[in-house]
């Protein structure tokens, strides 16, 4: 099985309402537009390829737009059988995008990242510590003006 990586929805704004979008979370409800009825690339589509785009666009939701391109797994997911012809018909349609999958950084950029965060915990230490021996001094120099 090839794999483009991730699946978008085009357009994906349309069919949510303003105030979900505003969230961070997991969408509560899709916009499912009676005016679909009278478009011919619905139309056109089987019923179980309606209802495959129809669990795909849920999906889309649940998943924060991160829809991996995985026919088991979408398969699965949705409780139907969805195959490559399926989605690659839909892509005709217009209703989803293969979209690459998200680069995986190399092994090196990694351990650069790792030893960037590792030199940021150590100089907060260092701060941490100057802060500290700042209040010391402060504490000494109060206790001293008491005496």
């Amino acid at each position: 099985m090839t794999s483009w990586g991730r699946i978008g929805i085009p357009d994906w704004e349309k069919y949510q309402h303003r105030d979900t979008l505003r969230g961070t979370g997991v969408l509560p409800w899709i916009k499912l537009y009676t005016r679909l009825h009278h478009s011919d690339e619905w139309m056109t589509l089987s019923g179980h390829r309606r209802a495959v785009l129809v669990g795909l666009w849920i999906e889309y939701a649940m998943s924060k737009g991160k829809l991996a391109d995985d026919t088991a797994t979408l398969s699965r997911r949705l409780a139907l059988r969805v195959t490559r012809t399926d989605l690659e018909a839909l892509e005709q349609a217009g209703h989803i995008e293969f979209l690459p999958a998200p680069r995986q950084p190399r092994e090196d950029e990694t351990r650069q990242e790792e030893k960037r965060k590792e030199e940021t915990r150590k100089d907060q230490r260092k701060r941490e510590k100057r802060r500290g021996a700042q209040t010391r001094a402060i504490l000494l120099k109060v206790q001293v003006s008491w005496k």
